[in-house]
């Protein structure tokens, strides 16, 4: 349970009010917190990752992921020391801010399949998907241009689509008839057109919508800029996203169940 009560709590951290709230929430669980900080690449302070491990399921969990510090080590949390441990049990100080490594900094320093390795045999069991995540990258055809289009015409379930996007973080708007699903992390937009769409995206239909193009825009600006210059960990995450929503929401599935 966390020790300082809510108002005192949010006033002196106002920059996790969003998470901190959120914890304070019965209905927000600390997976949605990871999922946040490591989809979103995020940090938290020597401070705030103090009071966070005050909370015991948080305390539990977070010795089972890989975290960075800020001189760029990597290892496992050891809350007592205030530490990262390393596959070979070298100590690094936490003494400024942390955050959650995304397997593609493990893929970029070539450690990706160690961390595996080491996590299985040592039998740790993650909380969340962070060494055996998925990794989405561009493909040839994709480079030097604007729009991912590996999703078009894909037919799928709006009702079903919606909440899968909803639940990962996007914003649709059911009062403007707009065809598209938006995801904004830090500075990028990412926008996900559909066609076939009426009244809004969620809008249970008896016919499927169609997924067209993903692109993105960089401080509310006009012009897209290449898929190129898009950080990679969001744009991971954002396939990741879309390839899930569309899996699942895939129209074909419904078609086999109505006519079985």
């Amino acid at each position: 349970m966390v020790l300082m009560q809510r108002g005192q709590l949010l006033a002196r951290y106002g920059y996790l009010k969003d998470r901190l709230d959120n914890l304070l929430n019965p209905s927000f669980t600390p997976e949605h917190l990871m999922e946040r900080l490591i989809s979103q690449n995020d940090t938290i302070t020597h401070e705030e990752l103090h009071l966070l491990l005050r909370h015991p399921v948080i305390d539990a969990l977070f010795p089972k992921l890989i975290w960075q510090n800020g001189a760029g080590d990597m290892g496992l949390l050891d809350p007592d020391q205030m530490a990262l441990v390393d596959m070979n049990g070298r100590l690094y100080l936490v003494d400024d801010e942390i955050r959650l490594v995304h397997p593609y900094q493990l893929f970029k320093a070539g450690i990706l399949v160690e961390w595996q390795a080491y996590l299985n045999e040592k039998q740790i069991s993650q909380p969340i998907k962070q060494a055996f995540r998925e990794l989405y990258f561009l493909t040839p055809h994709e480079f030097n241009t604007y729009r991912i289009n590996r999703f078009m015409g894909k037919c799928v379930k709006g009702s079903i689509l919606a909440p899968i996007l909803i639940e990962r973080g996007w914003q649709i708007d059911k009062d403007k008839a707009h065809h598209h699903a938006m995801k904004q992390v830090g500075d990028i937009c990412a926008m996900f057109a559909f066609e076939d769409v009426v009244f809004y995206l969620g809008y249970d239909l008896p016919q499927p919508i169609t997924a067209s193009s993903i692109q993105f825009t960089v401080n509310h600006a006009q012009s897209t800029p290449l898929l190129d210059d898009i950080f990679p960990i969001i744009l991971s995450e954002i396939l990741h996203d879309a390839t899930t929503a569309i899996t699942v929401a895939n129209w074909r599935k419904f078609e086999a169940e109505i006519s079985a």
